[in-house]
């Protein structure tokens, strides 16, 4: 993983543009490119705000960008997030995983950190996967974007649920 650089427009677009992409994202058919440019504002506001965003994910073996992968802090909940959207070609292949460990990593450990949430579409399986993987627990369902979602967590100090935040 590394920062975006300004000449990462194209490649990220090729990610975003992506049907699959955009439909677990909630654009269908996919982002265009001045959706992806906003993508892009927002990491670049995360870090200018909290000092750390989303990064350009990068394949190993090719050295293409193949998506994005980080934490941010989301100031409408009032929460860290996980944020991650991987080109479909590479889905299946742990790359996701490997990048938010890696990033739970440097949260706990780096940042201070103590819990960060992530949320999906029920129907997304593999979202889900990702999630238990990393070892969050599920919290509770809720609406966003007008969608039910299902809310995940991972505390850094592994505490019970029974104290969760209310949001």
């Amino acid at each position: 993983m590394r920062a975006f650089h300004g000449d990462d427009l194209d490649a990220f677009l090729e990610v975003m543009s992506q049907p699959q992409v955009g439909h677990w994202l909630g654009t269908e058919g996919g982002f265009d490119r001045e959706g992806v440019e906003r993508w892009l504002e927002m990491f670049d506001r995360a870090w200018n705000s909290h000092g750390y965003c989303p990064m350009a994910v990068i394949e190993r073996s090719t050295g293409r960008i193949i998506g994005h992968c980080g934490i941010r802090y989301n100031d409408i909940y009032g929460w860290n997030e996980f944020m991650y959207a991987l080109h479909p070609d590479v889905w299946n292949k742990g790359y996701t995983t490997e990048a938010c460990l890696k990033w739970r990593d440097i949260a706990f450990n780096e940042l201070d950190i103590h819990e960060i949430y992530s949320y999906t579409l029920p129907e997304n399986t593999g979202s889900r996967r990702v999630m238990e993987k990393l070892g969050m627990e599920y919290v509770k369902n809720f609406v966003h974007a007008d969608l039910e979602h299902l809310l995940y967590v991972i505390r850094r100090n592994k505490s019970p649920l029974t104290n969760y935040r209310s949001f």
